[in-house]
């Protein structure tokens, strides 16, 4: 490893006479030592010598995002390889580098799975068109990520498409934070209570337990399967969105009962119908 090229540009001012050496370094190791080696160099939009002599070429950034920093790779260049060419976000972890998406491409079984678009172009595409339907979909974030504006998208999509929405909240969707996102997509919290569009499933104790549509005595999974029995009983045909805390479940019920709970929660009624979206923190330091 070499580390880096960019410090030896000052032996000369001579560009032509600097990409010449680099090449003649490169052929030392590559053909008299027979390594495998790792140039490392800053960023020079492109017109290093490195990015036309190497096979491989990956690209390192950082970005901050809420003022919390993320770090992205990109393989830019990758010599008679068909290399994954999207960008994506790694984290340096004490078993070596974690990054991630993993897949290139949807698992055949999903490819073939029937989907509800979600609204949000970037996500259906990776997720295949959209969220399983009559399935539940895991999304996984580290803990920093500000999820509004996505169960904003969400949740209005929902309704755009007439379904009951069924919410199991996170600690930061009081109603005050679930009537704010709904009024910035022109829908009322109210409303949907009244016409029996919104039931809740409270495992925070945040809502109003004297609300019919609240189901606020929530600790055990018989309860939590009574819920989504009377919610189905209630909700009649209609196609059914569920947007679950998943970590607030496993809290509660412990992971076996949550998993059962879910499963339930997507079969009961017309699961053809039926679309879930479950969100869980994953429990990771923060990019340094």
């Amino acid at each position: 490893m070499l580390d880096s090229v960019s410090a030896l540009r000052a032996v000369t001012d001579d560009g032509e006479l600097f990409r010449r050496q680099l090449l003649e370094l490169i052929r030392v190791f590559s053909d008299q030592l027979g390594a495998t080696t790792l140039f490392t160099a800053e960023n020079n939009d492109g017109h290093d010598p490195l990015s036309f002599t190497t096979h491989g070429v990956i690209g390192l950034r950082r970005e901050r995002i809420d003022d919390d920093p993320h770090r992205f790779l990109e393989v830019e260049k990758m010599r008679g390889v068909d290399h994954d060419r999207r960008t994506v976000e790694y984290t340096l972890e004490p078993t070596g580098i974690e990054a991630g998406p993993v897949r290139r491409s949807q698992p055949p079984e999903l490819k073939t799975h029937k989907h509800t678009s979600i609204g949000i172009d970037g996500l259906d595409a990776l997720c295949g068109g959209g969220l399983a339907t009559g399935a539940g979909v895991l999304l996984e974030h580290d803990g920093h990520a500000n999820l509004t504006a996505l169960f904003g998208a969400l949740l209005s999509r929902a309704v755009e498409r007439d379904s009951t929405l069924v919410l199991s909240p996170t600690i930061r969707m009081r109603p005050s934070s679930v009537r704010t996102i709904l009024e910035g997509h022109d829908v009322s919290l109210d409303d949907l209570l009244e016409r029996d569009r919104l039931f809740v499933i409270d495992m925070i104790g945040a809502w109003d337990g004297s609300r019919e549509n609240v189901y606020a005595d929530c600790h055990t999974a018989d309860a939590v399967a009574a819920a989504y029995d009377d919610i189905a009983r209630r909700a009649g045909d209609a196609p059914r969105f569920s947007l679950v805390n998943a970590d607030a479940m496993v809290n509660t019920l412990g992971p076996e009962e949550a998993r059962a709970s879910a499963t339930r929660s997507n079969r009961t009624g017309s699961a053809r119908r039926t679309c879930s979206s479950t969100s869980r923190t994953r429990r990771r330091p923060p990019s340094r």
